[in-house]
């Protein structure tokens, strides 16, 4: 990492409403755009692709930082990647941070192979509103922590875990790191969260992400390869 690759996370896939999503540009300049992978420029602003990206925006400790010259990440390459990959379809962190204010948070553990966070509801105030639960983690942990889906349009429907895994495998056959992002509500007067309440969530998608190459290193490659060099990469 940072030798062959440019050492900064990209997201490439997405899939949410179940449908499959494209998104452009390299590294964590937000300079690109999410399309539908069938080429139907509606879709783009399906409801369930911005809560997929919301849920990556939100559930993340990490942030983003412009320079003169270009972007960094201050904290994890991988949380930097859902940043910027929300930032592509016009959610700003400050924005979206003032309406759902984070609350708590379970912090990512190895045994456990998620995170989550509480934010207030957007109606908070009027005592109907409750509070929100994002999750974000590895996809055979978080769809089995998971009840329900939402389609294109944003409807609860009933999860499909085949089809999931089926997607996540796909992605991650191509060479993409994938991870899975759930919601749930819990009632407002509830201000911390433990493991306890991370169950009937809903489904909101998935990302799948690379470290791009360095070009450098492809045409590299390319002459060891013309000279009749056999190029391994242990890892």
């Amino acid at each position: 990492t940072g030798t062959l690759t440019v050492n900064q996370m990209t997201v490439r896939e997405i899939f949410a409403g179940n449908r499959r999503y494209h998104a452009t540009g390299s590294g964590y300049d937000p300079e690109g755009e999410i399309t539908a992978a069938d080429g139907d420029s509606s879709t783009a602003e399906s409801p369930a692709l911005k809560a997929c990206l919301m849920a990556g925006l939100l559930c993340n400790d990490s942030t983003l930082k412009e320079s003169a010259e270009r972007w960094d990440v201050v904290g994890d390459p991988t949380e930097g990647a859902l940043i910027t990959s929300a930032f592509k379809a016009g959610l700003r962190g400050a924005q979206v941070e003032r309406s759902l204010s984070r609350l708590d948070s379970v912090p990512f553990e190895s045994q456990h192979q998620y995170m989550a966070t509480l934010h207030q509801g957007e109606g908070e105030g009027d005592g109907n509103s409750p509070h929100i639960v994002y999750v974000k983690g590895a996809v055979e942990v978080v769809v089995s922590k998971c009840e329900w889906a939402l389609d294109e349009h944003g409807e609860r429907i009933e999860l499909d875990r085949d089809l999931v895994i089926r997607e996540a495998e796909r992605m991650a056959a191509d060479g993409l790191r994938v991870l899975a992002f759930a919601f749930g509500e819990v009632p407002q007067e509830v201000t911390a969260i433990s493991h306890a309440d991370v169950r009937g969530l809903t489904l909101l998608g998935l990302q799948g992400m690379m470290d791009p190459p360095r070009p450098e290193a492809i045409e590299s490659v390319k002459a060891c390869q013309a000279a009749g060099i056999h190029v391994k990469m242990i890892t």
